[in-house]
């Protein structure tokens, strides 16, 4: 309940900050004589005052409820005590007796007798409480109606105000008519919340009814087990029938509010999406099959079959939450353990002998290139055995976004303790990211900020923050502002040995700076603020997240759309996310099957696809990726990768074409399996002939089906398949069958697309 009194606090903010920026430039005096909302204004007020009122009078209900809950919980454990202790004395007299011990069990008689009149006493209180705290429980009903009725009408009032001031805005052709319709999506959304919250409200109570009832209801019938006097008895086995009664209407209330909280929560999606100015939402019954293998491959590498189905059987909302909820799944769990580069002693520089420095330095070399090759494959490695793909993807994006080379850097060190950056702020907050770039030894060396010290400044990596990194080349800056900004970064570097981030005051540029027009002292995180403010910041994010994941050259309002959400949300990037993948334009025609996959994509998402759960050695796919024309850590400049055709060549398709072909023969797994075992993934679709066979893989390898020309060739090709049952005998043989059908399908246009 607080939560929700919380949110509707926000949006009477909203509302407030609508109603001082109203449209047109009224003087106090004029709203003093009737503003033009006047009687909408004073609407919202009257109805906020019983709003508040009967949230008083609500809570109020809830404190006395909950406090009669409680006498009652612990009446019920003084009853319990008491009868322990008269079951207890029963036994001693009844041992007493056999004894014939006559004076201790006189003793025990009289003790039974005032144990016996304190349970009952106590059983008498229990009674009575039970049924106060029943009564409490009723009128929490009672003031949940009252407080829901208010909140309603409130909503309504509040709503009516900023629908009126978004028309006026529009009329006016106001600046801020975009933001008066956002203040109306908002309060519409509060509204749709406070649907979803009040089931699971009630729901709480009433399973905490419930629970009371049951208990109360056994303790009785236990009572009542033991009670000699009639009267007594029936009193208790009334009550419990009572209490029975009432646990049954109260599980009633859990089961009916359970539906209407599910029934709510499907439409907050749109509502959340509209409130935060984003895209339009794929309706759910346009939800298939092919669109779920479309979200599994580019908000990830891909799938089999059944990991597509899985996500299609979730419906919309539920996969896309899944996948960009991703910290909800266990992390996948690869031992990669660097070490920084070791110091070379000082001694060896004085040894006339060069062939014994140089052998030093060509070991230190050697050990370097071995763990750049090594945190590669344990990336590689993630990329397909993760059970969060959407992390390691966005983890690849922001390596070509902030792009650094390890040929330049030279220490594999840092760079592993970049792409842990990348991976730690993958589907979290830009701003944080940014921070931490500035922060970052791998960049502050590729880009040469240790060269950037006070009265010797430094551009390079002021400018790729402002032109690649933040707001796109000459958007929202000036050449002075990158001169301003190079200063601000003065005295960030690092040390080389250990790879840690340094601030050198001694090397920073203390004078005031002024950037994007504002004057301070500003340091390097000063700027990342600076940048953030500006919104040219929100619109480039959103049109590289919205290039890489959909596709290129987008429509001017999907990218003001999606800039809306990030700012609204203060650059956290998983709404962005959803909102991009819940979208039509995401399941679009321009969208589906338009990209060309990277080598990164085309050998991760084969071994995704074909259910290649974990590879003996990621060197084999190190080494394709890197025929294909792509090297991780490496990508060719500043700019990062370039997506798209410049992937495709002749020469790079031929590589293409033999680099997964050998992939799918040769790669070898786990307990000695040298390729793909195409016949344990085509054996969980129950294939039973050719024509299963083909459209199976179909299904696992390619976003679009297969024209009836080509599906028919490969049918042919592939011959007569015995049903899935009798391929024991023949399994080699059929695999192999098998894997030659999967290269003449790879080796098509088709599948070169995602």
């Amino acid at each position: 309940m607080k939560n929700m009194f919380a949110l509707s606090l926000c949006l009477w903010t909203v509302l407030l900050t609508a109603e001082r920026s109203s449209v047109g430039d009224e003087s106090g005096a004029q709203a003093a004589a009737g503003s033009p909302f006047a009687e909408a204004e004073a609407a919202v007020a009257k109805t906020r005052e019983l709003e508040l009122a009967a949230s008083e009078d609500y809570d109020s209900f809830q404190m006395a409820h909950a406090a009669a809950r409680e006498i009652a919980r612990a009446e019920r454990a003084r009853v319990q005590d008491a009868l322990q202790r008269v079951e207890a004395t029963k036994a001693s007299l009844a041992a007493a007796e056999a004894a014939k011990q006559e004076d201790k069990a006189a003793a025990l008689r009289e003790e039974l007798q005032d144990r016996t009149a304190t349970l009952r006493a106590a059983i008498d209180r229990m009674l009575a409480d039970a049924r106060t705290a029943s009564k409490a429980s009723e009128e929490v009903l009672v003031g949940e109606s009252d407080i829901r009725a208010k909140m309603t009408a409130s909503r309504e009032a509040e709503q009516a105000l900023l629908e009126a001031k978004a028309k006026a805005a529009d009329e006016a052709q106001a600046e801020d008519a975009a933001q008066a319709w956002l203040a109306v999506r908002q309060i519409e959304l509060l509204r749709g919340l406070e649907t979803q919250q009040w089931p699971i409200l009630r729901g709480r109570w009433a399973a905490e009814f419930a629970e009371h009832a049951r208990e109360s209801a056994k303790l009785a019938k236990s009572l009542a087990e033991t009670e000699q006097d009639a009267a007594r008895k029936k009193e208790l086995l009334d009550f419990a029938e009572e209490q029975l009664l009432k646990q049954a209407d109260a599980e009633k209330i859990v089961a009916e509010n359970k539906q209407e909280e599910i029934a709510a929560t499907p439409r907050l999606y749109p509502l959340r999406a509209a409130a935060s100015g984003g895209l339009k939402l794929l309706a759910p019954e346009l939800w298939d099959y092919a669109k779920a293998r479309h979200l599994l491959v580019r908000a990830g590498f891909g799938g089999t079959p059944q990991e597509v189905a899985k996500l299609h059987e979730m419906g919309l909302y539920k996969a896309v939450d899944h996948l960009v909820e991703y910290y909800r799944q266990p992390g996948a769990s690869i031992n990669f353990d660097p070490v920084p580069p070791q110091r070379v002693d000082p001694l060896f520089d004085r040894m006339t002998v060069r062939t014994m420095n140089s052998r030093v330095v060509a070991a230190q070399k050697a050990v370097e290139r071995g763990q750049v090759a090594g945190l590669r494959q344990a990336w590689l490695r993630r990329m397909v055995e993760s059970p969060r793909p959407l992390q390691e993807k966005l983890a690849l994006f922001w390596h070509g976004h902030f792009a650094s080379q390890d040929s330049v850097v030279q220490n594999s060190y840092t760079m592993f303790r970049q792409n842990q950056l990348f991976r730690e702020h993958a589907g979290g907050n830009f701003g944080a990211l940014l921070f931490g770039i500035v922060h970052d030894p791998a960049m502050l060396r590729y880009l040469d900020n240790n060269k950037n010290v006070k009265g010797q400044p430094n551009e390079n990596l002021a400018r790729e923050i402002l032109e690649l990194f933040s707001m796109g080349v000459d958007h929202g800056y000036t050449e002075q502002d990158i001169i301003e900004a190079a200063r601000a970064l003065t005295g960030y570097t690092y040390d080389d040995a250990t790879g840690a981030f340094q601030y050198v005051y001694a090397l920073h540029d203390n004078t005031d700076k002024t950037i994007f027009g504002k004057t301070g002292n500003w340091t390097g995180d000063d700027l990342v603020r600076l940048i953030l403010g500006q919104p040219e910041t929100a619109q480039f994010i959103a049109r590289r997240l919205f290039e890489y994941f959909a596709h290129l050259n987008p429509d001017e309002a999907t990218i003001d759309s999606l800039a809306t959400v990030l700012r609204v949300n203060q650059y956290d990037l998983e709404p962005l996310l959803k909102n991009l993948f819940m979208s039509e334009e995401f399941y679009s025609p321009r969208v589906m099957g338009s990209q060309i996959k990277s080598p990164v994509e085309l050998v991760v998402g084969l071994m995704r696809d074909l259910g290649v759960k974990q590879v003996s050695s990621y060197g084999a796919l190190d080494s394709a990726i890197q025929q294909m024309g792509m090297e991780l850590l490496e990508p060719p400049d500043v700019k990062g990768w370039r997506y798209g055709r410049p992937w495709i060549n002749s020469q790079r398709l031929f590589v293409r074409y033999n680099s997964v072909s050998n992939l799918v023969r040769t790669v070898a797994q786990p307990g000695g399996q040298r390729g793909v075992n195409v016949a344990t993934l085509l054996e969980a679709g129950g294939c039973q002939n050719a024509a299963d066979v083909v459209d199976y893989l179909g299904k696992a390898c390619l976003v679009r089906p297969l024209s009836d020309e080509k599906r028919q060739e490969l049918i042919s090709y592939l011959g007569d398949v015995p049903p899935c049952p009798e391929w024991k005998d023949k399994r080699d043989e059929l695999n192999k069958r098998f894997q030659a059908v999967i290269v003449l399908m790879l080796s098509m246009p088709e599948y070169q697309m995602t």
